[in-house]
Order: C-alpha cells, then structure tokens, then sequence
C-alpha cells in the first residue's frame, strides 16, 4: 500500500527493504563493537556466507544487509589473497605478457583478490624468467659481499649488482653463508633459554626475524629451527594454531571507520571432519 500511493516507481519489496536497512528503529546503527565483529566471524564460518538472514537472526540488532557490508569490508580474509596457487601463477605469467612490466595496477587488474605490489613481488621474487637458481658462483659471492659493504642490508639495493639474482636470494645468502660474523657453533643453553624465555610474543607472531635480531650471530631460520627442537609438541601445535589464525585476520583495510577490534586470540579455528571413505560393497547377486 505504501508503494502504492507515496513511491510508485518502486515494489512493495523494494519499500520493506530500505524500511529495514536504512530507517527501522529495531537496528543498531552505531559502530560495531568487538564482540560483535568476533560473533558475526565466527557465525559466517559456520554458516553459508550467504545465509545473511539466519546470520543477522543471531545477531543483536543487525540487519542481513548490516551483517553483509561489515563482513565483506573488516573481516572477509579472502578478498585480498595471501596464498599463490599454480594457477594464480599461470594467470599473473599470461597478465604480465599481455601488459607488460610498467604498470603493476593493470596488471592486478587482471587478477582476482591480488593487488598490484602483491603482483610485483611474487613476479620479481619468484615468476620471472630472468631469475637465476641454484649455487651461487664465486664471483656473485663476491658482489654479495661487496654490496653488502657499500649498502649494509638493503637487499634491493644489493641484488641490483648481482644479475639475475633476487633480494630473498641475496638475503640468504649472505646470512646463511657469507656473513663472516655468522656463529656455526653449537646453541649454548644460555641461547636456548633466552630463545625458550625472552621472546614469547615475537614468536606466537611468526617474528623470526625479530627473534634474531636478539641473537648478535644468529639468523632467523637457525633460531626457527633451534625453537622447534626445544619446544614441547603442545607449543609446536599451538603455534602452527596460531598461524592458521594469522590467515584468518583481513589485512590492509586503509579506512579507518572500517577496521575491525579483533585480535589474533580472537579468531577460532573451525577444523572440517575428515572425509569418511566409501566402502563398496560387492553385489550380493555376484
């Protein structure tokens, strides 16, 4: 009836909808709080995302619409990827032959949930067919070091004098063969208790790099793996736990208004059931 007399142009549907979205007083349209940003998570990961109505039933004073913006802007992890598969390969090989190197924009342009400095990084660190691997010859061991000397640790810097090697290459290079100040000694227990004790929070934050920065000759794959050795099963999975969780957090929202209040601690690990094997029985008539 509305529609009918007061907005002809629009359905009867059409008038209940921006009722309900925009002017009804049963929803709250103040900023989101955390508790509700951790139920309105952990609802969507149970559920069909696109179950906004039985999602929005659970909510308090949200509607389906509500629900929907605020999980696709602040908490859908999967809008920006962070994980390349072959065929995000593939895709960004044949984006990068048709547009060219100059303009990373266009070529994420291309490619869904990546944006363009992902684009860049994976092509120079990884895809591009200049890049030279295996063992480093003794002249590019030179450079490294030479590099090193004039820039300190700018890897990008450094890689530029040593064609067709990358900064990462570089990198572990010299941290993990070249650096002279490198300690191939034996982990003493002073190390291994300031490793277990000193650094709890940089390493349930995957900070390896900052773990080894306590070390004067210690490089953050060394520390990795020292960490491993001495740490119980029960830390092992709870920092594996943690990990699944970090890749559950939405990065890179620049708008303030949107960011979201959770946490790392926040975010629940849903485990999907194995799958059962089918058992095929042999017909009874053979």
């Amino acid at each position: 009836e509305i529609a009918h007399i007061w907005v002809r142009t629009r359905s009867a549907a059409d008038c209940e909808m921006k009722w309900r979205n925009d002017f009804s007083v049963l929803y709250n349209r103040g900023e989101w709080g955390k508790d509700e940003d951790k139920l309105l998570f952990n609802l969507v990961n149970q559920h069909k995302k696109n179950n906004w109505g039985y999602i929005s039933s659970q909510m308090t004073s949200r509607s389906p619409l509500q629900c929907s913006i605020r999980y696709q802007r602040s908490l859908n992890p999967t809008l920006v990827k962070k994980e390349w598969t072959k065929r995000d390969d593939d895709q960004l090989r044949e984006a990068v032959k048709r547009n060219g190197t100059k303009d990373w924009s266009l070529v994420a342009s291309a490619m869904e949930g990546w944006k363009g400095k992902q684009c860049y990084l994976r092509w120079v660190s990884t895809l591009d067919p200049n890049i030279k691997r295996g063992r480093f010859s003794e002249e590019e061991d030179m450079r490294v070091a030479l590099g090193v000397k004039v820039y300190g640790e700018k890897w990008s810097k450094v890689s530029c004098h040593v064609p067709g090697r990358t900064g990462p290459q570089v990198r572990e290079r010299w941290l993990n063969v070249l650096n002279p100040h490198r300690l191939f000694s034996p982990w003493t227990a002073a190390e291994d208790e300031k490793l277990l004790h000193n650094f709890q929070k940089e390493i349930e934050e995957g900070k390896w790099s900052k773990v080894s920065a306590g070390f004067e000759r210690r490089t953050d794959n060394e520390c990795w793996r020292r960490w491993k050795q001495l740490a119980s099963q029960e830390e092992v999975e709870k920092h594996k736990e943690m990990a699944l969780k970090r890749k559950m957090m939405i990065k890179n929202v620049k708008d303030k208004g949107w960011r979201t209040h959770l946490s790392v601690n926040d975010m629940e690990v849903v485990r999907k059931e194995p799958k059962r094997r089918k058992i095929h029985r042999e017909n009874k008539n053979n």
